[in-house]
């Protein structure tokens, strides 16, 4: 039998940091302030300055919001390249629509 190596678990820190340079770059890009940002998205700017810190991380609904007030997109952010996840969720939304129409 083949040995498994174990599995080694992500350096999550490393990913936050990431992800708070790009909400940054994004900011910085549009010349808006950590207020601003909290303003249109609710929230206190503490939360936004530990977010663009690294030290949160924000939930996923909020974090599409602040993409979209940033101009950006979550896939951006979050590091991924040639993968749509709100192009999946359409696509996947009209495959259902169309399983239920079939069944009927």
């Amino acid at each position: 039998m083949k040995k498994q190596r174990p599995i080694q678990p992500p350096d999550t820190k490393a990913r936050e940091r990431e992800i708070a340079a790009r909400l940054r770059r994004a900011r910085q890009k549009l010349k808006l302030k950590n207020r601003e940002i909290a303003g249109a998205l609710g929230v206190g700017e503490p939360t936004i300055k530990k977010i663009m810190e690294g030290d949160a991380v924000a939930q996923f609904a909020k974090l599409a919001l602040l993409c979209e007030v940033l101009e950006t997109t979550p896939n951006e952010v979050l590091g991924f390249s040639g993968f749509d996840l709100f192009r999946l969720q359409e696509v996947l939304e009209a495959l259902l629509v169309e399983i239920k129409r079939e069944r009927r």
